[in-house]
């Protein structure tokens, strides 16, 4: 079964980086640059995982996190948070509002792939979280 990530990021360039890493998996990689628009696509879309940047301008991930997690469909699919900061505070309040795990950008491409496994491996059995 092929896995279904959604990745949140208002930076473009990040959004193609991520797409160079993560579709030699074989996973199918869908993207949005914001918070509604991630909205719209995890429910339009159904994703297995969702990738969130949790500083973006307007609606912060955070809050798209929490509206997730508020919903019966999505409180079961992991989250990884994206942070630019390395501070524990703001990995506190990713993990608070619904992450189940934090990567601290820079990314590592080896690191990404391998926190991402690791929350996909049920996915590809047949498993749902």
């Amino acid at each position: 079964m092929l896995a279904k990530l959604l990745v949140v990021d208002d930076d473009p360039n990040l959004l193609d980086l991520m797409r160079l890493i993560l579709r030699p998996t074989g996973w199918e990689v869908l993207t949005a640059q914001s918070g509604p628009e991630a909205l719209d696509m995890a429910h339009c879309h159904q994703p297995d995982l969702i990738v969130l940047d949790m500083m973006m301008p307007g609606m912060k991930g955070f809050e798209v996190c929490n509206r997730l997690r508020a919903s019966k469909r999505f409180r079961d699919v992991p989250i990884v948070a994206l942070t630019g900061a390395a501070e524990d505070y703001e990995h506190t309040l990713a993990l608070q509002a619904g992450a189940d795990a934090v990567i601290t950008k820079p990314i590592s491409a080896q690191h990404l792939t391998e926190r991402l496994k690791a929350f996909l491996a049920p996915v590809r059995i047949g498993v749902r979280f």
